[in-house]
């Protein structure tokens, strides 16, 4: 055996050693333990003064203050705060959660955004390819380049007359009379 070999079988005999126990503590055992606790905490409570009102004798009720009210008290103090731990894990959770979905919109608008800037840069600059080309939307009154971000998605036309049409602020299309005034020269 080379001595790859022999170390690729260590590195996974040392892995495999690293593979999670089999019962693992989640949020779901806090909320089943607390269940469990404040009934029988309640339970040891009411026991305990049942037992301590059959006898007016203090040496005969301090056994049941003990082992009922105390106990009970300090089972139902465990159940609360494992209420408590289980209501703040979820409050966490979704918290993270939240802010996990808010980075998630947060890189897409930013990503929307990079992406019309390159779009009216695109549109800044003239190109070879629909760029000479002006449209309208059909009930528009503003005149636009072929590839303005503006009408990007939108049913688009030629327009049949420039008057009355404004000129796009954001592909900043050439005017028709300055066009046929630099074709001429």
């Amino acid at each position: 055996m080379s001595e790859q070999q022999s170390n690729l079988a260590e590195l996974r005999d040392a892995v495999s050693g690293l593979r999670p126990s089999r019962i693992r503590w989640s949020d779901s055992w806090l909320l089943i333990l607390g269940s469990a606790l404040l009934p029988l905490g309640i339970g040891l409570i009411l026991l305990g003064w049942y037992g301590s009102a059959q006898t007016s004798l203090d040496w005969e009720q301090t056994p049941y203050l003990i082992s009922g009210g105390l106990l009970g008290l300090g089972l139902l103090g465990v159940g609360t705060a494992m209420f408590f731990s289980y209501w703040m894990t979820r409050l966490v959770r979704s918290t993270e959660e939240t802010a996990r979905q808010e980075r998630e919109h947060q890189l897409r608008v930013e990503q929307l955004l990079t992406d019309i800037a390159a779009g009216q840069r695109a549109a800044a600059r003239p190109t070879g390819r629909g760029g000479d080309q002006l449209v309208v939307t059909p009930d528009g009154t503003m005149l636009h380049r072929a590839d303005c971000v503006a009408t990007r998605g939108l049913e688009v036309t030629k327009p049949k007359s420039y008057a009355g049409l404004a000129l796009c602020g954001i592909c900043r299309p050439t005017p028709p009379a300055q066009r046929r005034a630099s074709t001429r020269s």
